[in-house]
């Protein structure tokens, strides 16, 4: 009983860390795409 609580247990936090990791990619991700659209408006003004 105690093995398969730990098991769970270390299943959830270990998603919880790669959603965790996906959702920074993200912000990444978003953050370039809104620096470069903003550098593109500036040249093209």
């Amino acid at each position: 009983m105690f093995g398969t609580i730990t098991k769970s247990q270390r299943n959830k936090e270990q998603n919880f860390l790669h959603f965790r990791k996906k959702t920074n990619h993200t912000k990444i991700i978003g953050m370039i795409d809104f620096v470069l659209e903003n550098k593109y408006k500036s040249i093209s003004n």
